[in-house]
């Protein structure tokens, strides 16, 4: 009666905070005096993981401040080697990746992980199943983890994560 989704009243909490937040935030777009201030790519070339969090959701929603950080990024991309793995439920992929992860880390590489999760029904965001079974990587200042919803995106990959790989 009158009440929202429980997906579409997440989704209001979500444009209601971000619509309220007054403090700065460090690679993102800003106002000040009206005026909008640019993408500033430092923070997040120097690793400031706040600022690249902030950043995949800026890629995630598909914002015009994305798209210039995108264009801004490309010329530092293209060093990594992205590797994916895919599969049905129970079939070890969280295991695999937790292993490669601290293998590469012997090896004192950084490792970011972008785990694709089916949307909750309820929040409309990631179940986050994923990254609870990758917890003993937790701790490491050298392992960036992301888990993203797939939107309902056919075949389990949303849209945007080809995008948040490059970031």
């Amino acid at each position: 009666r009158g009440q929202p989704e429980p997906g579409e009243r997440a989704r209001q909490r979500r444009i209601s905070r971000s619509s309220s937040d007054s403090y700065p935030r460090p690679g993102l777009a800003q106002r000040s005096s009206g005026v909008l201030l640019m993408f500033d790519p430092t923070p997040i070339l120097a690793g400031e993981r706040r600022a690249l969090a902030r950043l995949i959701t800026q890629v995630e929603n598909q914002t015009p401040l994305a798209e210039e950080a995108l264009a801004q990024l490309f010329a530092h991309t293209g060093r990594a080697h992205v590797i994916g793995v895919t599969g049905p439920p129970g079939t070890g992929k969280s295991s695999l990746v937790n292993a490669l992860a601290k293998l590469l880390r012997r090896a004192d590489e950084s490792v970011a992980v972008v785990a694709v999760d089916p949307t909750s029904p309820f929040s409309g965001g990631a179940v986050l199943g994923d990254r609870i079974r990758m917890r003993d990587l937790a701790g490491d200042a050298g392992v960036f983890i992301r888990s993203m919803a797939s939107r309902g995106a056919l075949g389990g990959v949303a849209r945007t994560t080809a995008d948040v790989v490059r970031v």
